[in-house]
């Protein structure tokens, strides 16, 4: 039993500098910092020496839904890898066993759990939350001063762009990615109004209320569609599963299902269409300092106003126009045509675009006349592509189990922290909603993909809990 609890706190610590060293590179503050090279390689071998300790005791982990399957998805990642060793050569292989490396620590360190007990899983989930609204909240504040003083900046050296404060008429702030900043600040808005709802102190619910604002003018200011696309999402299932109980009775009956679900879907289209006020109102900050900025030391000089095109936030209708929804159709369709020249064990993810060079030399990801994508913006496109179609049907069963005994509790009168399930639910369709057009969840290293397989133990954890109580 004192082994058990000492594998459990090292995999613990392990899931928090995990995560910690995502938000570190995930954010352009820490970008190209030795620091990061090095605990990169520190937390991968601390994850390596985890994942030995936990062969050893596997048979302790076969209760966790779909884990053979997951097993199933690495082995054929690490053959994949070694197929197309041609493609990435030396380089491409070695990178491609990092993927294997993260992988696993994904599916097997952050999702895999042993028995389970509420007052442990408790107390995890409510230090994961608040690591992860902190961290977003001095990320949204740091970002919003930089709209308000109209901090520009952009890097370009090594093949790699990375934007600072306000770029192109968008806010990126301190995100490496807008959309990948617009989807965490939304997991960040419904973790701060659960947490909320559970502290009673002044001061913490005046801090969660202002992550809440600053999140919602950062999704704002980002001009992130995917970030309206799972605001829409998060406040949908959010608010849907929290009328559809009432304590802890469930709203059976079409009529009940269908006003919850017109409830939910009104209160969502009332949020996306307030933007537009909270745009001009979270501005006037910025337009007073430009004004002062631009007076000073002009006290002879008559005031002059900022200029439109310094104050307008958001891409206009030409950038929106030739932008991302016929680009994602075109990767899609790229990947297609990949996963036709190699249907079984696709390409990898890290030899995706030298695959597509040799084989698909027309495909649209390389061949655009402007950018090469590195990746399908889709999650199944990306299975798909990088590991072929008996891959494709292991992560899609994964899917279906997880969903069952997700449903299955919410169905059943649930008696074990249905608030924390129906915000774990809310997480999960929220980031599996902005997979469906950005690259998470599987193959990147990104706080959005850790929270999900954290929280998605989490989910199938109280779902086991439910399960012993009922037997």
């Amino acid at each position: 039993m004192a082994k058990k609890k000492n594998e459990k706190n090292l995999v613990f610590n392990f899931r928090i500098v995990y995560l910690l060293m995502l938000m570190m590179g995930n954010t352009n503050l820490t970008f190209q910092m030795r620091a990061y090279d090095i605990l990169n390689y520190v937390i991968g071998f601390f994850g390596i020496a985890l994942l030995f300790l936990r062969v050893r005791r596997a048979k302790d982990y076969l209760k966790t839904p779909g884990i053979w399957l997951l097993v199933g998805l690495i082995g054929l990642y690490a053959v994949s890898s070694i197929l197309n060793y041609s493609y990435g050569g030396i380089s491409g292989f070695v990178s491609n066993g990092k993927a294997t490396i993260w992988m696993a620590c994904q599916m097997l360190l952050l999702y895999a759990y042993d028995m389970p007990s509420k007052e442990e899983l408790n107390k995890e989930f409510q230090m994961m939350c608040w690591i992860i609204v902190s961290f977003n909240f001095l990320s949204v504040l740091i970002s919003y001063g930089m709209l308000i003083v109209n901090y520009s900046k952009l890097y370009i050296g090594d093949g790699t762009s990375i934007m600072y404060g306000v770029v192109w008429n968008r806010l990126w702030g301190t995100f490496i990615d807008p959309n990948y900043g617009a989807v965490e600040a939304v997991v960040a808005i419904l973790l701060s109004v659960y947490l909320f709802r559970e502290r009673k102190k002044i001061w913490m619910r005046v801090f969660f209320m202002a992550n809440i604002v600053l999140s919602l003018m950062y999704v704002v200011y980002s001009d992130s569609r995917t970030g309206m696309v799972v605001m829409a999402i998060a406040i949908v299932s959010y608010v849907f599963l929290g009328l559809f109980y009432t304590g802890k009775r469930i709203r059976r009956g079409i009529v009940s299902v269908l006003t919850c679900g017109a409830i939910a879907v009104c209160f969502a289209l009332g949020v996306l269409g307030s933007f537009g006020e909270v745009k001009t109102v979270g501005l006037l900050p910025r337009e007073a300092y430009l004004q002062i900025e631009n007076n000073w030391g002009q006290n002879d000089a008559p005031p002059q106003q900022p200029t439109e095109d310094i104050l307008e936030i958001g891409r206009g209708e030409e950038q929106l126009d030739s932008g991302t929804g016929s680009r994602r159709l075109a990767i899609w369709k790229s990947g297609l045509e990949i996963a036709k020249k190699s249907p079984i064990f696709g390409t990898t993810f890290r030899n995706l675009v030298p695959f597509a060079y040799s084989e698909v030399p027309e495909a649209y990801i390389i061949h655009n006349g402007d950018k090469v994508f590195w990746d399908l913006h889709n999650c199944f496109m990306n299975v798909l592509a990088c590991q072929g179609i008996p891959a494709l049907i292991l992560f899609v069963a994964f899917v279906v189990i997880v969903l069952k005994k997700a449903i299955t509790y919410l169905l059943k009168k649930p008696r074990i922290m249905l608030k924390e399930q129906v915000l774990l639910i809310s997480v999960l369709a929220t980031i599996a909603g902005a997979a469906m057009f950005n690259s998470m969840i599987m193959y990147v290293s990104s706080i959005e993909t850790a929270i999900f397989w954290i929280f998605l133990g989490y989910c199938m954890q109280i779902c086991h809990l439910e399960e012993e109580l009922n037997a």
